[in-house]
């Protein structure tokens, strides 16, 4: 037991270098150099956009502790396309040459974007449930996944900016939650602490324009928090940290 209480939570972003251009981060929450084991996540955009993803590449020493492939072909549902990655490592951090360390990102892949632009994200909803999809993270034989903490690329067409951001975080005190939309939605956003209580809710019907909340999670004590944004076109996750 001692051990697996060592092992870190890994969480998961997807960031753009270029307008044609994407990155797989993950960010442990402690320093790790062992076995990581498997990761799988699936990227989501819509179909409307015409776009496609390329062959994924990945560059030292990730290419050696982490082989990143797609998992089957792109799929259209509910006007989203769907893009499923697993990957495998059989060889230590370590002994490929890297080191991870706790909360800092650490790039497993590129991925090309091509034949258009679009908001791309690393999503759980109700296909990635469906179809084997949903982020997952194992360490050393053991399952460790933390959150998808930003899942908006910012490459955008026009009409298309929405998202969830908070700001500032690590915080102290209060903190800004800001939503917005793509299209009108009802829309349910929780906080939960490390036990999975909940200690804040907000619940809004036929939301239209941006949602802007101020929070402040001091009361509560020290830690890491999970904020979850629900609507009707998925949902959302973003880790807050109170120091």
């Amino acid at each position: 037991m001692a051990a697996l209480a060592q092992l870190p939570l890994v969480d998961i972003t997807l960031v753009s270098v270029s307008a044609t251009e994407l990155e797989v981060r993950v960010r442990p929450d402690a320093n790790f150099e062992q076995l990581f084991s498997s990761v799988v996540f699936t990227v989501r955009w819509t179909t409307a956009s015409g776009a496609s993803l390329g062959p994924e590449s990945q560059d030292p020493p990730a290419d050696d502790y982490i082989t990143i492939n797609k998992s089957g072909s792109e799929s259209d549902d509910a006007g989203y396309r769907y893009q499923i990655f697993a990957g495998l490592g059989f060889t230590t951090i370590f002994d490929a040459g890297g080191t991870w360390v706790a909360g800092q990102e650490h790039t497993i892949a590129t991925i090309p974007v091509v034949g258009g632009t679009d908001v791309f994200e690393i999503v759980n909803d109700a296909w990635t449930a469906s179809n084997n999809g949903d982020f997952y993270v194992s360490l050393n034989g053991q399952e460790q996944q933390g959150v998808i903490y930003s899942s908006s690329t910012g490459m955008l067409t026009v009409g298309a900016e929405h998202g969830l951001t908070v700001r500032p975080n690590p915080t102290a005190g209060a903190t800004e939650v800001v939503y917005t939309p793509k299209a009108v939605t009802d829309l349910t956003m929780v906080i939960v602490n490390a036990a999975g209580q909940e200690v804040w809710r907000r619940d809004r019907k036929g939301l239209q324009g941006t949602l802007r909340e101020v929070v402040d999670l001091s009361r509560f004590g020290k830690g890491a928090y999970v904020l979850t944004a629900t609507d009707a076109f998925g949902v959302t996750t973003r880790k807050i940290l109170v120091q």
